[in-house]
């Protein structure tokens, strides 16, 4: 019963050059809605199979592009040249199922992580706020914390932290991404340098809560814990109590996997014309290329993106 999914969409853009095409660029904003979008839409395990694809409603995505070249130094020995991109996009579910309420408000599917009105990849988790420190009552809150668990908030102030205190912290999209890259050239040298960004996307990091099978936890070196010697506010206890306690409630430990990255330097060197005539050859280039040389994040573990 699978149908095709059917896009509609609008794209305005426009080039321009400015001081003699010296400084050319392009801005192009565009919004697309998508109806019969095939996602995988989870099963009760009784049926034998834990989701299948689906035709499971409409999508909006806009947004906005905008790329410029510059030649900032245009000499006969030396150039130096510049490329710059810069892309913001938001997506929006539109409807689902066409299931509503009583008030007349389409259901989202939050078993799904599915809702009216939010990007398709949204992080729906609870809501931390430290660590249950020694002499801090948990009674009223979350009675079953001690020190060094984490501390989460309690949204419908009814005693206890659960499922129901979840709510869309971030998405797994981020808010814009761009890049820039410096090509310098000098006679018959050139280096290219690509630096690439992306800001604002929110992940959950296994890093935080990995173990094996034994229970046995292994942490990357620069993640802190909770001791009552250690009383930090941003990691909870090493203790089986509290790493069972947060696994109980399903968190994810979402982090902010903002990156900026050094993707690529090459340093080249083009073959002179009057060496390559006597050797017969139409051109020779000489290079050495480095990639992801370096990324700068406050992600730990493997790589962000």
């Amino acid at each position: 019963n699978l149908r095709w999914e059917e896009t509609i969409g609008l794209n305005v853009g426009t080039d321009f050059s400015l001081f003699r095409s010296r400084i050319p660029g392009t801005v192009d904003a565009w919004r697309t809605t998508t109806d019969d979008i095939i996602l995988n839409r989870s099963l009760p395990i009784i049926t034998g199979y834990s989701s299948i694809l689906d035709n499971l409603g409409t999508t909006r995505n806009t947004g906005v592009e905008f790329s410029l070249n510059t030649q900032n130094i245009t000499g006969s020995a030396f150039r130096w040249e510049t490329s710059l991109n810069f892309t913001s996009f938001r997506n929006k579910i539109i409807s689902l199922y066409g299931n509503f309420d009583a008030a007349g408000n389409e259901i989202s599917d939050i078993g799904n992580g599915l809702f009216i009105g939010q990007p398709r990849y949204v992080i729906y988790d609870l809501t931390m706020d430290g660590i249950w420190q020694e002499g801090e009552s948990t009674a009223g809150v979350d009675p079953s914390a001690k020190p060094g668990y984490i501390k989460f908030r309690d949204l419908n102030k009814d005693g206890k932290i659960d499922a129901n205190d979840r709510s869309i912290l971030g998405s797994r999209l981020p808010d814009w991404t761009g890049g820039i890259t410096n090509t310098f050239h000098y006679n018959n040298f050139h280096l290219s340098v690509f630096i690439q960004t992306s800001q604002g996307g929110l992940r959950n990091n296994g890093v935080y809560s990995y173990a094996d099978e034994g229970w046995r936890i292994n942490l990357p070196a620069q993640i802190d814990y909770w001791t009552p010697t250690n009383p930090i506010n941003d990691r909870p206890s090493f203790s089986d109590g509290a790493l069972g306690h947060y696994r109980s409630l399903g968190y994810g430990f979402p982090k902010d996997a903002s990156y900026t990255r050094i993707k690529d330097v090459t340093l080249s060197y083009t073959m002179p014309q009057s060496i390559l005539s006597k050797l017969k050859l139409g051109s020779v280039t000489l290079y050495a290329s480095g990639r992801n040389l370096h990324t700068f994040t406050d992600w730990v573990g493997w790589d962000p993106e």
